[in-house]
């Protein structure tokens, strides 16, 4: 995700093409919000919602089929 030159920090994004019964692993680089697990259903539905509190910012946001199991760079909690 990227936040131009914008006044809003947070900014909402609805995935397209997921299975709305399958669930998904999800994390970031940065760190911005704790690994989670999420439906494909919410995704597509409600997205998903990042804040970036600095303009010209981003982060890099993954996305892993949970079927596959935990994703190996995640830490162990």
């Amino acid at each position: 995700m990227f936040r131009p030159d914008s006044p809003d920090a947070m900014q909402t994004v609805l995935l397209k093409g997921l299975e709305a019964r399958a669930k998904y692993w999800l994390w970031c680089a940065d760190g911005s919000f704790a690994p989670t697990q999420i439906s494909g259903q919410s995704l597509m539905k409600s997205g998903l919602t990042l804040a970036l509190p600095q303009t010209n910012s981003s982060d890099i946001i993954f996305l892993q089929d949970a079927r596959v199991g935990r994703p190996a760079t995640l830490p162990k909690s």
